[in-house]
């Protein structure tokens, strides 16, 4: 989100067009992150903290298309990571200033309060830092 990522790969079709929150799992996959570790050094010092387990974004969903089906400027490094098969085109990401703890679902899920309750305590308690393997 914070190197203007346009595209997020799913193995479904979604007709939800719109805002919604983009939800960091629980989980870290360790080879991504060290696939991710190049882009994660072009961050801006300081790095912001990559949180799991939270609510981290808000973004608009303004299509749903397969991977082959995309035309993106070639060499734009920002397309690097679409793989599918289907892929959520996203506008206007934004990253929450302070993460919300949630446990999250598979899938679009309805998000009600008090889950969106910003405090000090809401901060979910398991960073996860850019650069640093867990």
């Amino acid at each position: 989100m914070y190197l203007g990522k346009p595209v997020e790969n799913r193995t479904w079709y979604t007709n939800f067009r719109g805002e919604f929150y983009i939800h960091a799992g629980l989980t870290a996959n360790k080879d991504s992150i060290e696939d991710l570790r190049e882009d994660i050094e072009r961050l801006p010092k300081p790095r912001p903290t990559c949180y799991l387990g939270a609510l981290v974004a808000t973004a608009e969903l303004v299509d749903c298309v397969r991977a082959e089906a995309l035309t993106y400027p070639e060499g734009d490094s920002r397309w690097t990571w679409v793989t599918g098969p289907w892929c959520f085109i996203l506008a206007n990401v934004k990253p929450l200033r302070d993460p919300i703890a949630l446990k999250g679902q598979l899938r679009f899920f309805e998000v009600r309060p008090p889950a969106i309750r910003v405090t000090p305590r809401s901060r979910p308690p398991n960073p996860l830092f850019p650069g640093e393997l867990r």
